[in-house]
This record gives C-alpha cells, sequence and structure tokens, in this order.
C-alpha cells in the first residue's frame, strides 16, 4: 500500500519505480497486495519512491492518541497539531494513510489517495474512511450509507453516534429510538460519556414535534450527564428546540426564556421569536424581528416562513384567499423538504386556514400525511 500511494503522489508509471528491479506486472501485484515480495526487493523499490518501511513507536503514540481524541470528543485538534510536526516523515512511511484519514476529519475533506488505496487498508482504517465519507457527505442518503458501513466495521460507540446522527438527518427518528439500548450499552462499554451526551440529546431532539415531555426528558438526561463529567453539550440548540416545541403548543410565556438562550442568531431562531411576539399580540417588535429574517433568508423556504409570518401579522388572516394560497404552497414545501417536524409545527396555523375557508379535504389530507410520517418513522410517536 506505502509503495502504491507513494509511487501515486509522485505521479510516476509502474515501469518508472520498477526499471531494473521487477517487471512491471509484478509490481502491480505486490502494490494490490497479491503477493509476498522478497524484503531486498521491497526495500529497492521503496528507496526508488523515497519511502520507510521502518516502525516509528513515537508517530505511532500520537496518531493513537488522536483518534482517542477523535472518538472522545476530546483535544483531537492539538493532537493532530502533533502530527503536523512530523508530516514530512510520516507521508513517505507506513503510517500515511492514518494521517490522510486524520487530515480529513480536520479539513472535511477526503484525500483522493485514500480511495485509490482502499483495498489495502486495514480492517479498522476502512471503518474510518467510510465514517470521514458520511461525515462530509452533503446528501442525506449518501451520508447514511457511509455511516451504515462505518458502524458494521468499528462496532463502537463513536460509529453508533455518527450512524445515529445519519439516521436523525434521513428523518428516522423510530429507528433511533429503536437502537437506543444498543447505543447505550456501546457507550458505556467504551465508557464514551461525551457520545452517550449526543445520542441522548439526539433522542430528545426526535421527540421535538410531538412530546414535550419525552422531549424535556432526554434533554434533562443529557444535561445531568454532562454537568457531572463536564462533557460538552449544544446548549443552544437543546434551549432553541425546547422553545419551538413550547411554542408549538402555544405555551408562549414559557417558550419566551429558552428562545432567548439558544445561542446564536440564526434564521430559525429569529422566525422562531418572531412568531412568538406576533402570538403575544406583540406586532410592532415582530415586524422587527420578521427585517432581520429577511437578511438572513437563504433558500426558497426561508422566503415563505417569511411570508407565512408576515400573514400572522394580519389580523383574520386565516379567511383571506392569500393565506389558503400560501398555506398550500407552505405545506407542499415542507413536504418536498422533508419536514415533517416543521409541518407538524405549523399544523394548528395550517389547520385553522383550511377550515376557516371551508376546506376541509386539505385538512383531512394534512391529518393524513402527518400520521403516515408516523407509521414510516419519519415521526417520533407519541407516548401513550
Amino acid at each position: 500500500m506505502l509503495l502504491r500511494s507513494q509511487r501515486l503522489r509522485k505521479g510516476l508509471e509502474i515501469k518508472e519505480v520498477c526499471s531494473g528491479i521487477c517487471s512491471p506486472g509484478y509490481l502491480c501485484k505486490i502494490e494490490l497486495g497479491k503477493t509476498d515480495a522478497a524484503p531486498d526487493l521491497i526495500a529497492r523499490l521503496a528507496n526508488v519512491l523515497d519511502a520507510t518501511l521502518e516502525e516509528d513507536p513515537a508517530i505511532e503514540a500520537i496518531l493513537q492518541s488522536y483518534f482517542h481524541a477523535l472518538m472522545f470528543d476530546l483535544d483531537h485538534k492539538g493532537e493532530f497539531s502533533k502530527l503536523e510536526v512530523h508530516k514530512k516523515d510520516i507521508m513517505r512511511s507506513l503510517y500515511f494513510v492514518d494521517y490522510l484519514l486524520a487530515q480529513g476529519f480536520e479539513n472535511r475533506s477526503q484525500s483522493p489517495v485514500l480511495t485509490q488505496v482502499y483495498q489495502q487498508m486495514t480492517y479498522r482504517q476502512k471503518g474510518f474512511f467510510h465514517f470521514l465519507s458520511g461525515a462530509i457527505a452533503t446528501d442525506s442518503s449518501v451520508m447514511l450509507q457511509q455511516m451504515e458501513k462505518a458502524h458494521a466495521i468499528l462496532q463502537n460507540s463513536f460509529s453508533i453516534e455518527g450512524l445515529l446522527t445519519a439516521y436523525f438527518f434521513s428523518s428516522l427518528f423510530v429507528t433511533i429510538i429503536a437502537l437506543e439500548k444498543e447505543a447505550e450499552q456501546l457507550c458505556l462499554r467504551d465508557g464514551n460519556i461525551p457520545a452517550l451526551v449526543s445520542i441522548t440529546t439526539l433522542i430528545g431532539s426526535c421527540y421535538s414535534s410531538t412530546s414535550t415531555e419525552m422531549m424535556m426528558k432526554y434533554y434533562q438526561r443529557a444535561l445531568c450527564m454532562a454537568e457531572s463529567s463536564k462533557a460538552d453539550m449544544s446548549i443552544g440548540s437543546v434551549n432553541y428546540n425546547i422553545g419551538s416545541t413550547l411554542l408549538q403548543d402555544w405555551c408562549l410565556d414559557e417558550a419566551l426564556p429558552y428562545l432567548e438562550n439558544s445561542g446564536e442568531q440564526s434564521f430559525l431562531t429569529v422566525h422562531k421569536m418572531a412568531l412568538l411576539l406576533i402570538r403575544q399580540k406583540k406586532t410592532e417588535e415582530a415586524k422587527a424581528e420578521i427585517e432581520k429574517l429577511k437578511t438572513l433568508a437563504v433558500t426558497r423556504l426561508d422566503q415563505l416562513l417569511i411570508e407565512e409570518a408576515q400573514m400572522e401579522c394580519i389580523a383574520g388572516f386565516e379567511a383571506r384567499p392569500e393565506s389558503l394560497s400560501l398555506a398550500l404552497k407552505l405545506q407542499e414545501t415542507l413536504l418536498e423538504s422533508k419536514h415533517l417536524g416543521f409541518l407538524i409545527f405549523f399544523r394548528k396555523v395550517l389547520e385553522k386556514i383550511y377550515c376557516s375557508q371551508r376546506n376541509y379535504k386539505q385538512a383531512y389530507l394534512l391529518e393524513s400525511i402527518i400520521s403516515e410520517g408516523m407509521e414510516k418513522g419519519h415521526i417520533a410517536p407519541v407516548p401513550r
């Protein structure tokens, strides 16, 4: 594997490397691990490529520390900086694959060399390769496919956290809940409390659109674990989810402090604050938040959410013909975007518009869509 990677990095053809040493076909077999060549022949080929076959316990120890820090959410950036000091030597050594994987995790990218030497990787390296591929994927289906492969190989708390995150982005909430016990056992086996905190928070988020009680139960559990173990926890996103769910249930006064403490002024945070103010009849303050939204909007859905907020500012909006048109467009876009949680969030407003304008068929269709989402596991079930 080292010979192949060094040759590819230097842009050399097989015949340029093996000239006077062995045949091109024999070098190809060596690179692919299909033959065990004599040590002196390997040494001659390595010399041509300026590669070293010697083990280095010091570099090995830093690599072990790096991957431990990565899996346990410790200071992996600091460990990687130690590797960077030895980069030149590592890239011509036996450890280059582990270095390229570490570099990929830090830079959220993937070297083409990793794909080229995949077949020669160790089983463990392949697991990290698939995890990295999933972590940098922009398509949720690709992310899920790669994380499933990673977990099938690694079978640890790190890989199941990645897998459950992929399920979350694919809106497979029931699958996440079903894997809770397995995930908990792996985290406790590995002693990986940061992963357990993250997974517990994730399960709480699965309930964010259907059950305030269950959501709060898991968030409180995660918070207690984070405080006792000093593990990091995304308090801002937790506060956002709690505030949004309380707002969805029209518990306006209770929602306010959570939304105020949800961290950065993202589009969704400002959007929920605008709706909260509208529903508290603080229209002028709400309009100021809507103006902020206009500077943060990026997608077509963002624009529709702004229009919906502006619509709610108008007294008797549910009876206006243009409100029905907007409601239908918003529902369609949310379905296209697979935002069933958002659909539940707007459920009362949409039903109010449909029923006010006697479009009972559309109200029934909305309920059918939500019910179907629950049956398919895209929405966490409401506990009985």
